[in-house]
């Protein structure tokens, strides 16, 4: 468990968005991670895809994800899911907050670890 403010590590991208990483399966004793993820208004990832299923709940904001078959915008409270293996891209169009949930089949992989 985690204090708040406590982080196992935190990614940031070139844009400005960053990603803080607050519970991991070893260390939790859960088999889903959680990311607590902020971007930046008008930064853009394409190509992203996990080995995992991701759902997101858009906590402030407003983003356009898209995938191999729909193309859709979201906002606060609402939240999205994506397939494992899914390639898709994101597009924040205001500043948002989200909470990304990682959950793996049993015994598959998760999202790695590492920090940049």
């Amino acid at each position: 468990m985690k204090n708040p403010g406590e982080k196992h590590f935190t990614r940031r991208f070139s844009g400005g968005s960053f990603s803080h990483r607050v519970i991991l399966p070893g260390r939790d004793s859960s088999r889903v991670k959680v990311t607590d993820f902020t971007g930046v208004a008008g930064e853009k990832f394409e190509g992203v895809s996990y080995p995992v299923d991701e759902t997101v709940r858009i906590t402030r904001g407003r983003v356009r994800i898209e995938t191999s078959t729909d193309i859709w915008e979201t906002m606060a409270g609402a939240t999205y899911y994506v397939f494992a293996g899914e390639v898709y891209s994101i597009e924040f169009k205001e500043d948002t907050e989200a909470i990304c949930f990682f959950s793996q089949a049993a015994d598959g992989t998760l999202p790695s670890d590492e920090q940049e």
